[in-house]
């Protein structure tokens, strides 16, 4: 696959992660895991892996600021 629609595959991927990101958080980061099992140290992969963990550990956090409990 040539670089360029490596890249707009790994653009589409992430995407549609970053969509799934509130809806299904482990869907999303199998996406994101594609895309780095290909390119480990990809930027746009690991920044949008990043923003999911922090969207997912603020989601599961109260409005006080304290962990919920499970």
């Amino acid at each position: 696959m040539s670089s360029v629609c490596w890249l707009e595959d790994r653009d589409d991927r992430l995407a549609r992660a970053r969509a799934l990101a509130a809806s299904d958080p482990a869907a999303a980061l199998v996406l994101i895991e594609s895309v780095l099992a290909e390119v480990p140290d990809d930027p746009e992969g690991l920044r949008t892996k990043g923003a999911v963990l922090v969207d997912v550990a603020d989601a599961e956090r109260d409005p006080r600021g304290r962990c919920r409990s499970t």
